[in-house]
């Protein structure tokens, strides 16, 4: 583990770098395969170790300034969404997952969001292109100085947008690959049988997130715990918090409030 920790810093001080640097993604990526196929060949130079930080410092600028350049999604109003789903996850309520967007009311973008469904009406799986409508909120942060941001390690991915799938606008384009379907169900297949062989319903719960990345039965303790560790799931169903814009003392009718999901 130890020869690890020098790279693994390095990446993290790519990815912190990349706002500033401002080069954009492709760059940085060709300079670290470079440097890391460099790194392979003359892997016996005193110079080799070097060159794989170096590497690693510029895969983490790559993906840093991937991230920062993710286009920015309409809000506020239905709009229609094309894309891949990156994750899914499905339980009682419905399902939430991560999607990749590609096309905005037909114009192309790149970005991703995160969606939920409260009754899907056929299964939705990770892989598989669709287009739907949704109606975006963006994720404001923090409402007052010193409060928890629990959006910020999401914001840090490009994720700074949430919405509910209208209903009865899927449209699937293209189905899932046969091993993302195979590797879903053996992670719900996990899930279950933890739920069934421990007896403690908060353990199971806990050993399929932990085990299987199935995150959706989380109570708001554990989700809590998750979110100050830097690990805020990124496809959890954000919950709306309520801002009032406008004269409070106008009828209650009147102006309705904008929702902000966490």
């Amino acid at each position: 583990m130890r020869p690890l920790v020098a790279p693994v810093l390095a990446l993290g001080l790519g990815v912190a770098g990349a706002g500033p640097m401002d080069c954009g993604p492709i760059v940085p990526a060709v300079l670290a395969a470079v440097a890391g196929i460099g790194a392979i060949h003359w892997r016996r130079h005193c110079l080799a170790p070097v060159a794989l930080l170096g590497a690693a410092l510029l895969t983490g600028a790559s993906l840093g300034a991937g991230a920062a350049s993710a286009d920015r999604l309409p809000t506020d109003r239905p709009v229609v969404l094309e894309g891949r789903l990156l994750s899914v996850d499905v339980d009682g309520r419905g399902a939430r997952g991560m999607l990749a967007v590609t096309r905005v009311s037909g114009l192309p973008v790149r970005a991703r969001t995160r969606l939920w469904w409260n009754a899907p009406p056929r299964r939705p799986w990770a892989g598989e292109e669709l287009r739907l409508s949704a109606e975006l909120r963006e994720d404001v942060g923090p409402e007052s100085w010193g409060e928890f941001d629990r959006g910020r390690a999401a914001r840090a991915r490009g994720l700074s947008t949430a919405g509910r799938v209208l209903p009865g606008t899927e449209v699937p384009l293209r189905p899932a690959p046969g091993w993302q379907r195979w590797l879903a169900e053996r992670r719900e297949g996990f899930g279950e049988r933890a739920r069934a062989t421990v007896a403690d319903p908060d353990a199971a719960t806990l050993l399929a997130a932990l085990g299987a990345g199935l995150r959706s039965e989380l109570g708001p303790a554990w989700e809590e715990r998750f979110a100050r560790a830097g690990a805020d799931p990124a496809g959890r169903r954000p919950s709306l918090r309520c801002r009032w814009s406008g004269d409070t003392s106008s009828s209650p009718g009147s102006r309705l409030p904008p929702f902000a999901p966490e």
